[in-house]
């Protein structure tokens, strides 16, 4: 046993005191670059203190000896499915930010198991291969792969979004990426579907979530967490109620922000339901693309993981690069099997953090 485990461990809840403490530890761990701002104190507080209450404390920190020598923050939501209501859909929750010091030996682990306490259902989406080896030995399974996408707007900064791909690996994306946009050109025209700005959701959010459930497995949508994604305090966010024919049949949330000297944008969610219709999801996303335009966007990436939100975002023009394990502890089957789930960025901490 390592001399930090053999001390008297403590698991603490994160405080207001404990938020310099957190920031510091983050830093040491993860490294921040010029535009990353995951272990300042304003992103801390929004993150850890003025989040929506849950069941559960919203971080905690293993201290031995006086130091943190492993920290974790959990977010709470509900699983909605086919036939099930909200009442009815499983507590689930999902830890990031997860880390320990070297000589931390397994304390670590005690973030995670203490959120099986306030959840019935625990997920994961963004994490290191350590914690992959974590997981899947405290009884995580895979899900499902999730692909990510990517769009350059701005063709003259290409090189730039590539630059830190070896040459044979840039070379090939563009020979994709050139024959992909001349295939476009004989597709028929996507209409943009009508987006509606709004400074605050209301129920009709959580209204669209769950006739959504209809087809997919998804995180509730309550409007309080998504006002509070809203409030992001560094770039912005925006939020959109999608419409089609005067009826609200969809939402979405869009990140702007600037990152290694170009101005991004993150699909953080793009809801519409109920469908299985890829070109009604590709007319939303060419919406949102519209919107982007208006704010001179470089580069812009989402993540879909029903197929008809994968295909639309084909057929608007995206490319996948890359993809992500889903993985999911589920000891009571309270999950649906074999249903797709849409997996959004704004369901792990991939939303804000590069």
């Amino acid at each position: 046993m390592t001399k930090e485990a053999s001390r008297r461990t403590t698991l603490v809840p994160v405080d207001a005191d404990a938020l310099g403490d957190v920031g510091a530890f983050l830093a040491e761990r993860f490294h921040p670059g010029p535009d990353d701002h995951f272990a300042s104190h304003e992103y801390l507080r929004w993150q850890y203190l003025e989040w929506p209450e849950g069941p559960g404390p919203r971080a905690y920190n293993c201290v031995a000896g006086g130091r943190i020598v492993a920290h974790a923050g959990t977010v709470h939501t509900r699983f909605l499915q086919p036939g099930k209501s909200l009442e009815d859909s499983p507590l689930a929750s999902n830890i990031h930010s997860w880390s320990s010091t070297p000589n931390a030996g397994p304390v670590g682990a005690m973030l995670l198991w203490q959120s099986y306490r306030t959840s019935e259902v625990q997920y994961a989406f963004s994490f290191s291969p350590q914690a992959e080896g974590v997981f899947k030995s405290s009884g995580f399974a895979l899900r499902q792969v999730i692909p990510m996408y990517r769009r350059v707007l701005n063709l003259a900064r290409w090189s730039q979004v590539y630059f830190a791909d070896p040459l044979p690996k840039r070379m090939a994306f563009l020979i994709q990426e050139i024959a992909l946009a001349t295939r476009r050109v004989f597709l028929p025209t996507l209409v943009p579907i009508d987006l509606e700005r709004v400074e605050k959701f209301d129920e009709k959010a959580r209204a669209i979530a769950l006739s959504a459930a209809r087809d997919s497995v998804l995180t509730d949508r309550q409007p309080q967490l998504l006002n509070h994604l809203l409030r992001h305090p560094f770039g912005e966010t925006a939020g959109y109620y999608l419409r089609e024919g005067g009826n609200y049949v969809g939402l979405a949330l869009v990140h702007f922000y600037p990152r290694h000297g170009l101005r991004q944008a993150r699909v953080l969610d793009c809801l519409l339901g109920p469908t299985r219709d890829a070109r009604l999801c590709a007319r939303a996303l060419v919406a949102l693309e519209r919107e982007m335009r208006t704010r001179a966007v470089d580069v812009v990436s989402g993540t879909a993981g029903t197929p008809w939100l994968q295909a639309g975002y084909l057929r608007a023009g995206y490319v996948r690069r890359g993809r992500r394990p889903l993985l999911l502890r589920d000891p009571k089957g309270r999950v649906s099997p074999g249903i797709p789930v849409h997996m959004a960025l704004l369901d792990s901490d991939l939303a804000f953090i590069g």
